[in-house]
């Protein structure tokens, strides 16, 4: 599959006809039990949409050839660089519920969003992710369509408050945002805290917090880091938790933190 991917989405109608019914097909021939509709990465703001209508309308017409007997989604992929107008002014987002909220046979929509700095684990911009926001609340508040989130690490948490069905999120970093400037590399560990909506350092931070008596407050209870604060409460360090340690690629407790987290919210 990726020998064969040109990396540009195709245009002429016969080729998104093409390339929307074979998405459909892979995903009835692994017995997915919605299937999401094929969709560009949508990067200009004044554009009109028609390339994206386009890419929604071959897909039904697909999954009514196909005879698809399982909800619809249409995917919303949103370049950041289309959310820095205010949510409530961006004509796009409202555009994008119109179109789903009007086609009966759209069970609701995928959203994913792009993330211009390829290093950030988290957003800290306030218009793309009001934007989120106000596209959850119209498709799911407005349109009682369901709506499904991904690439938006813990924030899908808050995605999941105004409405969204399913959020999706990853503990490395290629997996907590979809960044077309992204790179794999070697992680280190990252203590998440549900209390900071965020990751605590572990080399310096976390023993600060605890020396200053806030690490018990600010630490988020689950079974993978229960060796952690017991050792934290004997007045012990992460560099005296083997599982715990700073070190590159040393992930596999903090990554299963990361993920009960996530589980329980």
């Amino acid at each position: 599959m990726v020998s064969k991917w040109t990396r540009e989405a195709p245009t002429g109608s016969a080729a998104v006809r093409k390339a929307a019914r074979a998405a459909v097909e892979f995903q009835l021939k692994i017995d997915c039990e919605a299937i999401l509709l094929a969709a560009p990465l949508t990067t200009i703001a004044d554009q009109t949409l028609q390339g994206e209508l386009g890419w929604i309308e071959a897909g039904l017409e697909a999954c009514a050839e196909l005879k698809v007997d399982r909800p619809i989604f249409a995917t919303i992929a949103l370049s950041e660089a289309v959310l820095q107008l205010p949510a409530l002014k961006n004509a796009l987002i409202h555009s994008f519920s119109n179109t789903v909220a009007t086609r009966s046979e759209l069970s609701g929509a995928y959203i994913v969003l792009e993330q211009s700095d390829p290093g950030a684990y988290f957003w800290t911009g306030k218009d793309p992710l009001m934007s989120l926001l106000v596209l959850v609340d119209d498709l799911h508040r407005g349109a009682k369509k369901r709506v499904v989130v991904n690439y938006v690490g813990t924030f899908g948490f808050v995605a999941k408050a105004v409405g969204a069905e399913i959020w999706s999120s990853g503990y490395y970093l290629m997996q907590r945002r979809f960044s077309l400037k992204g790179q794999s590399g070697r992680a280190h560990p990252r203590y998440h805290s549900l209390a900071l909506a965020g990751d605590i350092g572990l080399s310096k931070d976390l023993p600060s917090l605890q020396r200053a008596g806030l690490a018990e407050k600010l630490m988020t209870p689950t079974d993978a880091d229960a060796v952690l604060r017991a050792a934290l409460k004997k007045g012990k360090t992460p560099e005296d938790v083997a599982e715990w340690r700073y070190a590159q690629s040393n992930c596999a407790a903090a990554q299963k933190h990361y993920l009960e987290i996530a589980w329980l919210c």
